[in-house]
């Protein structure tokens, strides 16, 4: 029987996000079913930055898997700005995107899990930007930090309610396959599979006493 075989997961992740891909794929061949927001072609319908449109959405994935058990959400990659280089509106795109839609699929995952009450596997994939400063990522850096710190406050909060709900978060380096790798020196590069594998990991029965915790896959980046 496979790892996670009748369990089932929303990923939610950009169109054509290479770890969204990676990550639906690795759940899929764990034997989980998947809805996976960025194969969704109506998927801009929803407003994602609004609970009625998280609410819509993790709707119509209990309509079309009967539950939910795991959420994986894949924060987007943003290009190199400088501080004095970016508009009020562009962090506020950057923020939005990573931080409060992270934080809103995150919110309706915990209400969808407590109402089976069978507990469930929260996994966050950010950037190790979370945790490292450099330069031109000022706007990304505060929403990936805001993210991280987002999910272990969450993994607080369903650890003392006992409802069995993990929180963890992967923290990845630059990407081989995206070319993500103008913030952050290439010799950090990682693949997209082993980011999945590390969510995969924090996902499965070997992780069930991890929760408020962060896997960095960065090639050492952040023991420097």
């Amino acid at each position: 029987m496979s790892a996670l075989s009748g369990k089932t997961a929303l990923v939610h992740a950009q169109a054509g996000c290479g770890i969204g891909d990676a990550c639906t794929l690795a759940l899929q061949t764990a034997g989980a079913g998947v809805f996976a927001t960025h194969q969704l072609s109506d998927v801009d319908e929803y407003d994602l930055l609004s609970d009625a449109g998280w609410q819509a959405l993790v709707q119509r994935c209990l309509e079309e898997l009967g539950r939910l058990d795991i959420f994986v959400c894949c924060a987007p990659r943003n290009p190199a700005t400088a501080i004095t280089g970016t508009s009020l509106a562009q962090f506020q795109d950057i923020l939005y995107d990573s931080a409060l839609k992270g934080w809103l699929g995150q919110k309706h995952a915990v209400l969808a899990m407590r109402e089976h009450g069978r507990g469930g596997g929260i996994v966050h994939v950010t950037s190790v930007l979370a945790r490292a400063a450099v330069e031109n990522a000022a706007a990304q850096s505060a929403a990936e930090a805001g993210l991280l710190m987002s999910a272990k406050a969450a993994a607080l909060e369903c650890a003392k309610r006992g409802d069995g709900i993990l929180v963890n978060t992967v923290l990845a380096g630059p990407i081989e396959e995206d070319g993500s790798s103008n913030l952050l020196p290439e010799h950090a590069a990682v693949s997209a599979s082993s980011v999945a594998d590390a969510a995969l990991f924090l996902l499965s029965d070997g992780a069930d006493y991890m929760t408020g915790t962060e896997i960095a896959v960065d090639r050492g980046f952040l023991s420097r």
